[in-house]
């Protein structure tokens, strides 16, 4: 069940999508609290002083968002709770309905919780940032997330069905309109479509 939404929350989603980034820090900070009561994440003790895990899950959802998901799929994605438990073997999240489970050690790896997760710099930039032989816990987020909205494994991008360690992915519109679609003729039609509705 969904939260009810005011109009005014309505029209700052529909500002976030079309990139206005003052309505998109508004929408976090309207629902931080919120977020916050969301994820139980353990953390290092040295990470928790300088990490808030609502951040990870605040950019999971603002990146899911800026793929252009209908009000419905963001208050499906706003609806999500989350927890941790030991998912043993190489599973690093789990997805059942609205409820996202992250292995408690990222599979032995260990999380990389990013202190600044709107910035890829650290899958950028040479050596490591901290990231490289651990998992992202962003990317296992949006992953998960992309279950709740009905997504299935694909070969590449953020539903893809393993990550390696020191990697990020981020949902695209591709992960929306491309999802399920097997073959190239598929793929060739749906990009024809979405061109002839943006007139193209």
């Amino acid at each position: 069940m969904g939260t009810a939404r005011t109009p005014n929350t309505d029209f700052l989603v529909e500002q976030a999508r079309q990139g206005n980034a003052s309505a998109r820090q508004e929408l976090l900070v309207r629902h931080r609290s919120r977020l916050r009561r969301m994820v139980g994440v353990h953390l290092d003790r040295r990470l928790a002083v300088r990490v808030d895990p609502s951040d990870v899950v605040q950019e999971a959802l603002a990146r899911w968002e800026a793929t252009g998901l209908t009000a419905a799929q963001v208050g499906l994605l706003h609806s999500v709770s989350f927890q941790v438990a030991d998912l043993g073997g190489t599973t690093l999240g789990l997805q059942s309905g609205t409820v996202i489970t992250v292995d408690d050690n990222a599979a032995g790896w260990g999380w990389f919780v990013d202190a600044t997760p709107s910035d890829d710099s650290e899958f950028r930039k040479p050596g490591n940032q901290g990231e490289q032989n651990h998992m992202d816990l962003l990317t296992v987020l949006m992953h998960e997330m992309g279950h709740v909205l009905g997504l299935d494994h694909e070969p590449t991008g953020v539903m893809q069905e393993t990550l390696d360690p020191g990697t990020r992915l981020s949902p695209s519109l591709l992960d929306l309109h491309f999802a399920g679609l097997d073959d190239v003729a598929d793929v060739a039609f749906a990009v024809a479509l979405a061109d002839e509705a943006h007139g193209r």
